[in-house]
């Protein structure tokens, strides 16, 4: 497919638009009216292949799924929070119908996921240079309490980091989510495709994000790729003349949230941890249920977290958490659903059949993705656990694109 066909090709099609919301709704901008777009994001699903509901694997999926969840919810009844079933099963039966969707379209969803992180790329790469020339020239807008920067209403930033530049947050609420489909995207230009351009691109995306997971993620990718190819000279070479840039780029970052005005966010997730094993360890079998922000922070201070010696840091936390709830999607499926779900959220994960180059590599991308960031129950991630109960591999031959 030629490049010149590229935008028009992704609003013709209606798959790219399914996914595309499936992955609006997996980290994008909190907007309201977000669960009204799922129900019509399903409607319009089953109604493009009615026999999606009369398939096998979504009757007997959906009905165990089901019952997990009747289960979970009477047992926990007390602190339950209602909305929060609603829309965690309106999640998964998104994922379970698109991807039931894709099992029985002409079209793969692997190249077709490939067509929006290209996108989201080209877009996060343009936003960046937007920030760089027009940085004085920003608007400030609150978007369910956060403030971010914009530029026209379609790119979006906030806080800053190297350099007092920006961060850009692309559609997504958080700029540690949008890095997240960024490396997704570097690992396809490396190990799928393995186009040197779109590498470039994808690192130069990464680096305005300015996530520290993010350039964890991506300083892993490279150092696979090392070990993986000793003797692509290219690479190495390209590595090598720009390690200087990003290890400045990495340390500073590193300095600033384990010393710096970010060091919030390295506590901020350090409490995330402990707190979801206690919860997980003092409620193992079945979790505590899905349960509204409030609730969980009344559970919380009910055991013994972090001894902060910094009154301000406590207090930042109390406010922090009390609209954020916990970041750590992992641990969060653990202490939420119990053990014995969360073992087998690990290994569906582990067993995932999307993408198969370099499994090992890409699913520990996926692991440290949901350990920073509250998006592993959220549609696009849980297609990749359904995908590790289906025994037939999706078919990445179908139509293929460049």
């Amino acid at each position: 497919m030629h490049e010149r066909f590229f935008l028009n090709y992704i609003f013709l099609r209606k798959e790219l638009i399914f996914l595309f919301l499936i992955i609006f709704l997996s980290g994008g901008l909190a907007i309201p009216y977000r669960t009204i777009i799922s129900v019509i994001l399903i409607f319009f699903i089953f109604i493009s292949k009615v026999s999606i509901i009369r398939s096998q694997f979504f009757i007997k999926f959906f009905i165990v799924v089901l019952l997990i969840f009747i289960i979970n919810f009477i047992f926990n009844h007390k602190n339950a929070d209602p909305r929060a079933y609603v829309i965690f099963f309106l999640h998964f039966v998104s994922a379970l119908g698109l991807f039931s969707y894709y099992k029985i379209s002409r079209y793969s969803f692997h190249n077709d996921f490939y067509i929006i992180l290209k996108f989201i790329t080209y877009y996060s790469l343009f936003g960046f240079i937007l920030m760089l020339v027009f940085s004085k020239r920003m608007e400030i807008i609150k978007i369910n309490e956060t403030s971010y920067y914009h530029l026209g209403f379609l790119f979006f930033y906030i806080d800053t980091f190297f350099n007092n530049f920006s961060r850009f947050t692309g559609f997504f609420w958080e700029p540690g989510i949008l890095q997240i489909y960024l490396n997704i995207f570097l690992f396809y230009s490396l190990y799928v495709f393995k186009n040197k351009w779109l590498t470039f691109i994808a690192v130069i995306a990464i680096i305005g994000t300015g996530s520290t997971a993010g350039y964890i993620i991506m300083t892993l990718q490279f150092g696979w790729l090392i070990f993986s190819l000793k003797k692509n000279i290219f690479f190495l070479f390209v590595i090598l003349l720009a390690s200087p840039i990003l290890t400045n780029i990495i340390l500073s970052n590193l300095n600033n949230k384990f010393q710096g005005d970010g060091i919030s966010s390295f506590w901020s997730r350090t409490y995330d941890l402990e707190n979801g094993i206690t919860l997980t360890i003092n409620n193992p079998i079945l979790g505590i249920g899905l349960i509204d922000v409030n609730t969980y922070m009344k559970t919380s201070q009910s055991y013994k977290y972090l001894n902060l010696s910094n009154v301000e840091m406590s207090k930042y936390f109390i406010n922090s958490k009390s609209e954020s709830g916990n970041s750590n999607s992992l641990i969060k499926v653990a202490y939420t659903f119990g053990i014995p779900i969360f073992i087998l959220f690990l290994r569906c994960l582990a067993r995932q059949n999307i993408i198969t180059t370099k499994k090992g590599l890409f699913i520990i991308i996926l692991l440290i993705s949901i350990s920073v960031e509250p998006i592993g129950m959220t549609p696009l991630f849980l297609i990749f656990v359904i995908s590790g109960l289906d025994n037939k591999k999706i078919d990445n031959t179908k139509i293929k694109v460049d």
